[in-house]
């Protein structure tokens, strides 16, 4: 087994509020071809995402046999886990190209959070890590559609 065979990649979906947004997330890491490199976690939340989709998000996971956590704060995935790097996809003139994105080899456990766009994500949290996004759109993209991207990227970094 070679080292990236034991890369994680934590996905963060970041203060959601729409219960279909968590349930659609679950579902797509479940599709992967990665899947069992791929940590799911919900951050924050909020309104029927926190009624209904976290419980019908778990019980999807939980069948498709999938780790889901769920945790209040982002500072708390970074605190259990202990990501080697930690990116936000985020548009900003700072951002790194997504498409160029090249973690230290060393890296076994990278987490990326993907901001639901339902809820600003604070200042605080855009220091928690390096932003990123691609040249590709020139607006804010879902989380979904930014999962499409990262996969592309994780294949690149799986060989």
């Amino acid at each position: 087994m070679s080292k990236e065979d034991h890369k994680l990649f934590i996905l963060d979906l970041h203060a959601p509020a729409s219960p279909h947004l968590v349930i659609e997330f679950i579902k797509l890491i479940s599709a992967s071809i990665y899947k069992n490199h791929i940590l799911p976690v919900i951050t924050r939340p909020t309104g029927l995402a926190a009624q209904s989709g976290i419980p019908e998000a778990w019980r999807y996971a939980y069948k498709n046999n999938i780790s889901l956590a769920i945790l209040p704060e982002i500072r708390d995935v970074i605190e259990i886990y202990r990501p080697d790097e930690t990116y936000i996809f985020y548009k900003s003139q700072d951002s790194i190209n997504i498409e160029e994105l090249a973690p230290k080899p060393t890296a076994k456990t990278i987490l990326i959070i993907l901001p639901s766009g339902e809820q600003s994500i604070t200042k605080e949290e855009l220091l928690l890590g390096a932003k990123i996004f691609t040249k590709l759109f020139t607006k804010e993209i879902n989380p979904l559609t930014a999962i499409g991207l990262i996969h592309l990227i994780i294949e690149k970094l799986m060989k």
